[in-house]
């Protein structure tokens, strides 16, 4: 084992037990160490972190993930395999699997989209624009529009007043791929 894989338990029952341990002196742990949460563990641990963490403050992550969600990938994990574990995220890019897999933008474009779908459900638009960093003051907050392709090719125009949505008043609209948020 090197330094790097030292740093947290490589087994279901070590992670169990780490995880016990930690729990019982969180108090003298805290005054020596800062424990970081959320836990990113290795597949073969998440099960387990997932069961000993519930009902605490610990987010369980998996440390990789493949963008489909089915199919013959020996030895990939699909976003639907760890939602069915009830991990909270997944740590995608992380620069060992740049540098020793070579994993490019290319490969992460294919991965995020499924598992922000996975994790967090279709995004929505407000989603889409707490991503942007919110509306700006002079963003038409009640003009806001989604352009959304039609199966004949056409595209429709979906209203959304966002004034309205943070007063309760309507829905959120969940983003169909290809959709165009428009915020004037």
């Amino acid at each position: 084992m090197n330094e790097l894989t030292q740093s947290y338990p490589q087994t279901p029952a070590a992670t169990v037990s780490w995880f016990q341990f930690a729990t019982r002196h969180r108090a003298s742990l805290a005054s020596l160490v800062v424990l970081v949460f959320p836990l990113v563990m290795p597949f073969t641990a998440l099960g387990a972190m997932v069961d000993s963490a519930r009902g605490s403050r610990v987010e369980v992550y998996a440390q990789n993930m493949h963008q489909a969600a089915e199919g013959a990938f020996t030895g990939e994990v699909s976003a639907p395999m760890l939602s069915e574990l009830d991990v909270h995220g997944v740590v995608l890019g992380h620069s060992e699997r740049r540098r020793i897999f070579g994993e490019t933008d290319k490969a992460l474009a294919a991965k995020v989209p499924a598992a922000l779908a996975a994790i967090f459900g279709a995004p929505t638009v407000v989603d889409a624009i707490a991503i942007a960093g919110g509306p700006r003051d002079f963003a038409k907050q009640k003009s806001i529009y989604i352009l959304r392709q039609n199966s004949g090719g056409g595209q429709s125009r979906i209203a959304f007043n966002y004034k309205d949505f943070l007063k309760g008043k309507n829905q959120n609209v969940k983003l169909e791929p290809h959709d165009t948020v428009v915020v004037p």
